[in-house]
C-alpha cells in the first residue's frame, strides 16, 4: 500500500474545509493507498478561530460574549478532526520540521480548498505549493483554488516560480485552470471538489454514528451563509411565510422572523444531517449547494457579488441556472414547489466525476 500525506487546511473550523478534506481521504483509500494528514497548524489560517480576538474593542467584547457557544463549536469541530482528519497526530509548524519527516516512498497530494489564496495564507504558501527539498517524492496539487482570480494575475511570478517543478497540478475553477496553463505554459487540469464525488451514501454513514440532532421528520429551511446579506433574510423570510416553515440556520444569533434552530456549535456531522432532511435550502456557499445538489434538495443560490467564480461554474456545469437569484424580486413568483431535475443534474454531475477520479488515481499510480 502506499502512504499518501495530505495537506489542506484540515483542521479549520469550517464545515466546507472539513468535509472535503474527509472526501479527500476517503477517495483515496478506494485507491489502494494509506492517506494521513500531516497536521500542519497554519498561523495563517487558524488566527481566525482564536477564542479571543483582538483587532478591536468590538471583535474583543462580541468575543467574550459569544464564548461558550465559540467553546461547544470549537469541541464539535475537534471531535470530528480528531475522529477523521488525524488531528490528534503529531503538530508541524515550519516546513524544516514536515521535510524531515517525508520520505522518497511517500505521496503528497495538496489540496482541496483555498490553498493557493496569498491572502489567506500570508503570501503563497511554500507548503501547499509542495516545495519541499524532496526531488524524489511525488508530489500532486488536487482541485486547489485561489478564491479570487486578481490575485493570480498579481501573484503570477511567485506562482511561476513555486509550481515549475510540478507535473499534476489541478484546479476546481475553469478560469483559474485557464489562467494557471497561460502563466506556467503546461497543462492544469480542471477537477471537482472532493465533496461533490463522494456518494451521498458515503456522506450517510457519518450521520449513523456522530449525528447529534434527529430531524428525520422536522420540515424546516435551511440557511447556510458564508457573509451576511440582507437578500438572503429576506428571501428566507418570504419562504418561510408562504410554506409555514420554520428556519434552521448556522449563524451565532437570529436574524429570521420564524426561527427553529440555530446549529451554530455543531460539527460537520450534523451540517450533514441538515442537507439531508430540508425542505429547501437558501445559501450562497459553495459547498451550500454542493450538499444539496448531494441530497437532491429544492434550493436557492444567492450570488455574491466578486469571487463567485465556482458557485458559477457548478451552476453552469449542473444546469441549475433558474436556482440562482440575486434578490427577493427574483424569488417572488416563482413556483416554490417546481421540482428539479436531479436525474438530469446527476448525469451532468457523472462525466467530471469519473474525469476527476481518474486524474487522481493517475498521479497517485504514476511511477
Amino acid at each position: 500500500m502506499k502512504n499518501v500525506k495530505i495537506l489542506t487546511f484540515h483542521n479549520a473550523e469550517n464545515y466546507g474545509a472539513n468535509l472535503q478534506a474527509y472526501a479527500l481521504k476517503e477517495l483515496l483509500k478506494d485507491m489502494d493507498t494509506t492517506p494521513s494528514f500531516i497536521n500542519y497548524q497554519d498561523k495563517h489560517i487558524l488566527k481566525d478561530y482564536k477564542l479571543i480576538k483582538t483587532n478591536s474593542l468590538k471583535s474583543f467584547f462580541s468575543s467574550l460574549w459569544y464564548m461558550p457557544r465559540n467553546l461547544k463549536r470549537k469541541k464539535s469541530f475537534k471531535s470530528f478532526c480528531d475522529a477523521h482528519l488525524d488531528g490528534n497526530t503529531k503538530k508541524y509548524y515550519r516546513i524544516e520540521n514536515i521535510e524531515k519527516d517525508i520520505t522518497n516512498e511517500d505521496i503528497l497530494v495538496a489540496g482541496s480548498d483555498q490553498i493557493f489564496n496569498p491572502e489567506l495564507t500570508g503570501g503563497l504558501s511554500e507548503i501547499y505549493t509542495l516545495n519541499f527539498k524532496k526531488e524524489n517524492t511525488k508530489k500532486i496539487i488536487y482541485g486547489a483554488s485561489v478564491g479570487n482570480d486578481e490575485l493570480l494575475e498579481i501573484n503570477k511570478d511567485d506562482f511561476k516560480e513555486k509550481l515549475k517543478e510540478l507535473e499534476f497540478i489541478s484546479v476546481r475553477e475553469e478560469n483559474v485552470a485557464k489562467s494557471l496553463e497561460r502563466i506556467l505554459n503546461k497543462k492544469v487540469e480542471k477537477v471537482l471538489d472532493p465533496t461533490l464525488l463522494l456518494e451521498k451514501e458515503k456522506w450517510e454513514e457519518i450521520l449513523t454514528k456522530e449525528k447529534t440532532l434527529n430531524l428525520d421528520n422536522t420540515k424546516y429551511i435551511l440557511v447556510y451563509t458564508l457573509f451576511e446579506d440582507p437578500e438572503i433574510t429576506k428571501i428566507t423570510d418570504y419562504l418561510s411565510c408562504k410554506t409555514g416553515l420554520k428556519v434552521i440556520h448556522f449563524r451565532k444569533y437570529n436574524a429570521y422572523k420564524n426561527q427553529l434552530m440555530s446549529m451554530y456549535t455543531k460539527g460537520p456531522a450534523d451540517f450533514i444531517n441538515a442537507f439531508k432532511n430540508a425542505e429547501y435550502i437558501v445559501t450562497n456557499s459553495f459547498h451550500g449547494l454542493v450538499f444539496s445538489i448531494i441530497f437532491e434538495r429544492k434550493q436557492y443560490v444567492i450570488m455574491p457579488k466578486s469571487r463567485g467564480g465556482r458557485l458559477k461554474d457548478l451552476i453552469s456545469l449542473t444546469g441549475l441556472e433558474k436556482r440562482a437569484v440575486n434578490s427577493l424580486e427574483d424569488v417572488v413568483g416563482k413556483e416554490l414547489d417546481e421540482e428539479i431535475d436531479y436525474v438530469s443534474v446527476k448525469n451532468k454531475l457523472n462525466y467530471e466525476k469519473e474525469k476527476s477520479i481518474e486524474y487522481l488515481r493517475g498521479g497517485i499510480c504514476k511511477t
